[in-house]
């Protein structure tokens, strides 16, 4: 359940692709004074948005990065450009009349990267983390009961200190649990644990234990009796 290394690190990333940027700037406009000074203005441009990048990764959940990550902007190249629409779309800034500027200018920004879903990644990374502690949890509790937690409240204190957030929840609530009766083999119950809750989505019908997709905010299910071995000793009143 530590976090603070996992976003230390992250911080660090963006940090090392602000010098990446710098760097590849200022390598290609050295070589002629003429480019020199483009270069440098589009150094300057880009590191507004590396800051924005940077306070989104240290967001409490996605909901709320994804409000910090508005305030980064994209100056849009005069006349219809492939390029300027694909960073545009990258950065989520909608350009004005008030920001297009020549294209002869806009030597650099073609190598700026999309940083937009990195924070999306580290709330994704953070969700999985604390959904495995959540099932480590859980079978510990049915090793020393026989049975699946009714709550997970039931696992507090003894075996998590708290129930952890789903970072991808608007109202800051935990990740979601449930129990689905009778449905195993042998009429067993079908527990599941899931995240980026407050969608709606119902659980798959087959047993399910990964990411159901990256581009959609269906609810994220996992099967804790997927992972439930073999035993001879009953549980939930199922020999199976």
């Amino acid at each position: 359940m530590e976090e603070e290394d996992l976003r230390h690190w992250l911080v660090r990333a963006i940090e090392t692709e602000r010098v990446w940027w710098m760097e590849a700037c200022r390598s290609l406009g050295e070589e002629s004074w003429v480019l020199r000074p483009l270069s440098e203005r589009d150094i300057s441009r880009m590191l507004f948005n590396f800051d924005v990048y940077q306070e989104a990764m240290l967001a409490p959940s996605e909901p709320q990065a994804e409000e910090v990550l508005k305030k980064s902007h994209w100056e849009e190249m005069e006349g219809p450009d492939l390029i300027a629409v694909m960073m545009q779309r990258a950065f989520g800034s909608k350009p004005t009349r008030e920001n297009q500027v020549p294209r002869y200018s806009r030597w650099f920004y073609w190598g700026a990267a999309d940083l937009k879903r990195m924070p999306y990644g580290q709330f994704r990374i953070l969700a999985e983390r604390r959904v495995t502690a959540l099932s480590l949890a859980c079978q510990l509790y049915r090793i020393d009961h026989g049975n699946w937690p009714g709550q997970l409240d039931e696992l507090v204190p003894t075996y998590l200190k708290v129930i952890p957030l789903d970072p991808f929840r608007t109202d800051g609530g935990r990740i979601g649990y449930m129990v689905i009766k009778g449905v195993g083999s042998g009429g067993a119950d079908r527990p599941l644990l899931y995240f980026e809750a407050g969608r709606g989505a119902q659980p798959p019908k087959e047993r399910t234990y990964e990411w159901v997709s990256a581009l959609t905010t269906v609810r994220q299910y996992r099967d804790l009796s997927h992972f439930v071995p073999a035993s001879t000793k009953a549980v939930n009143n199922n020999p199976g």
